[in-house]
């Protein structure tokens, strides 16, 4: 199995678990996922950054903001130097943080 099959399978647990109400399970699957996807391919990879951001919104999602927001500085460090200030995907990150702001 490839790398790159391991993490996805991973991260579909980790959704599946959630939806079926098992958020301290799926919790345990999505920091694997990061944490593995940040061991093999470093913490500006976009498979990196797209895993950490699922993970700040399932945080989000299950209240722990302060958390969430955590997650979405350190994507948001990683965005800006892959792709620059004014990249779509670095504004949305900051959307997202601007919507924690508010919880």
């Amino acid at each position: 199995i490839s790398k790159g099959k391991c993490r996805d399978d991973k991260i579909k647990r980790a959704y599946a678990t959630d939806q079926i109400s098992k958020p301290e399970e799926a919790r345990i699957f999505f920091e694997r996922a990061v944490l593995g996807n940040h061991k093999n391919h470093g913490p500006e990879h976009p498979a990196t950054i797209s895993i950490t951001v699922g993970f700040a919104g399932f945080l989000s999602k299950h209240g722990k903001y302060a958390e969430a927001k955590g997650l979405f500085e350190v994507v948001l460090e990683a965005h800006r130097k892959k792709f620059g200030e004014s990249h779509p995907s670095t504004l949305m990150i900051l959307f997202n943080i601007g919507g924690l702001l508010k919880q």
